[in-house]
């Protein structure tokens, strides 16, 4: 997500990155480095997961990476969609 957050900036260079977890961030802020990323362009939020969908209504863009196991074969791409 990282790096295709770091290509987007070439195209929209005021673009923020949108972050809802319940958990931990700091591993997200310790990878910025790797990606030459700054924090600034980062908004990290924490949050119950009855809030996220308030937070992802506000957004632009939104996209979603599923891992390619197995299991996801038969996913349905429409409700990957409605994230």
């Amino acid at each position: 997500m990282l790096q295709f957050f770091k290509e987007l900036q070439v195209q929209y260079n005021n673009a923020k990155f949108l972050i809802v977890t319940n958990s931990n961030h700091d591993i997200v802020l310790q990878k910025l480095t790797i990606f030459n990323l700054s924090a600034k362009d980062f908004i990290i939020v924490i949050l119950p997961f009855s809030k996220v969908p308030e937070y992802i209504y506000a957004c632009n863009i939104s996209i979603s990476f599923v891992k390619q196991v197995y299991s996801k074969i038969s996913s349905s791409p429409v409700k990957i969609g409605e994230s």
